[in-house]
């Protein structure tokens, strides 16, 4: 996990090429938006890298869409509006993004964060998800 500029500043080429001889199978960008990724998520997939895609609460239901579509490994949903540690998730609109997120992608895996249902919301949430993988 790391910022764009890191990864820009080594650029898109070496930094695959490195990322493999060095493990890596996957990666998450936290500020790289879909439009200025092109060139990243070509180079990655050339080296069998995994571009983690970010959604928040407040993304559109089209831009979902279109992250999905160039997602790779898994969709990372961050499930809380404002700051890490701040007390305001809204566990029902939690469940119906996931529950949409896994309609959208042919991912198998969504991770979320910040979760704080009830252990038996979870389990049920769990079932009805399938062949995703939830961390909570």
């Amino acid at each position: 996990m790391g910022y764009m500029n890191t990864f820009e500043a080594i650029g898109s080429k070496v930094f695959s090429s490195k990322a493999k001889e060095n493990g890596v199978d996957g990666i998450l960008i936290v500020d790289m938006p879909i439009e200025e990724s092109a060139e990243f998520t070509e180079q990655t997939k050339k080296h069998d890298i995994d571009v983690i895609r970010l959604v928040a609460p407040t993304t559109s239901e089209s831009r979902i869409k279109k992250i999905c579509n160039q997602a790779s490994g898994y969709v990372y949903y961050i499930s809380l509006k404002g700051i890490t540690g701040a007390n305001s998730i809204n566990a029902a609109e939690v469940e119906t993004k996931v529950l949409k997120l896994k309609e959208l992608t042919e991912l198998h895996d969504v991770s979320y964060t910040h979760m704080t249902l009830p252990t038996k919301r979870i389990e049920e949430l769990s079932l009805e998800l399938q062949t995703f993988k939830t961390y909570i």
